[in-house]
Parts: structure tokens; sequence; C-alpha cells
């Protein structure tokens, strides 16, 4: 459900960027970025955002967002490794 909202956030990111004043504009970014959904799809549509000539505050903003995300990514899939608890 969460992920129709994945790219209405990165067709937001410039036009916000350029209407707000710099503490809003960075707090629309990190607030919203879709750290809840956790998937590779979202990694690679910010990766295609960071090869964009952007803003210095705005790379910075999605690389600590994206490393969050790579972070609960490997968190899964280690946890996928991990043997089922026993019962008992």
């Amino acid at each position: 459900m969460l992920s129709t909202y994945v790219q209405p956030y990165f067709d937001s990111l410039l036009p916000i960027w350029e209407a707000k004043v710099i503490e809003e504009a960075l707090g629309f970014i990190k607030s919203m970025y879709p750290d809840m959904v956790v998937t590779q799809e979202v990694v690679d549509l910010t990766d295609a955002w960071l090869a964009r000539d952007l803003p210095g505050p705005v790379r910075r903003s999605l690389l600590e967002s994206q490393d969050d995300l790579k972070r609960a990514l490997r968190g899964r899939a280690f946890n996928i490794l991990l043997p089922a608890p026993r019962e008992g």
C-alpha cells in the first residue's frame, strides 16, 4: 500500500526544494523518505536520483536515508538465514 507513494515522493523532491526554505525542504526530504517500504526498488530509485545533479543538502539527506534502508535490507536478509525458534 505504501509503495504507491514512492514515486510521488521522488517526483516532488526538486519542486519542494525550490519552493521552500532549506529547513522546510530538508524536513520534508528526511521525514517523507519511503523508509517503510524496505525494498531494493527504493534503493534503486534513490540511486537513480543520486546520479542526477542535486543540491548538496538533498544529496546528503538521500544518502543518509538510503543507508538506513540498506541496513534494514541487510537485517532482513540476515533474519531469513536464521533458524526458526524451537518451541519447547
